[in-house]
């Protein structure tokens, strides 16, 4: 007969994703496309509200910590991954004269 060889090999289990929400998922929370440049930015202006509101809180305050930076951070940082990303579908537009005429009207 056959199967004289090794047993087939189990695939290994998708490593571990991070917990949603602010103490899990803060990063991926503002992920945006690189075409205004602002994700580093955004990420440091993050850093600095969550160690203030961590600072602030104290000990035993993390929860209301994570809703006071997420309260801060959330609407700005909204609103430059929405423009990064309006910016993005027009330069990959399907239409590539529309797109460069307008792109041509613009001062410059």
């Amino acid at each position: 007969g056959g199967g004289g060889g090794p047993p087939p090999r189990t695939p290994a289990p998708p490593p571990a994703r991070p917990r949603a929400g602010p103490a899990g998922g803060a990063p991926a929370a503002h992920a945006m496309t690189p075409n205004l440049g602002q994700g580093a930015c955004t990420a440091l202006l993050d850093a600095e509200a969550l160690t203030r509101a961590v600072a602030t809180a104290g000990p035993g305050g993390l929860p209301g910590a994570l809703r006071a930076y997420d309260a801060e951070r959330r609407r700005s940082a909204q609103r430059v991954a929405l423009g990064s990303r309006t910016l993005h579908r027009f330069m990959t537009a399907r239409r590539p004269a529309l797109r460069d005429a307008l792109v041509g009207l613009l001062p410059g």
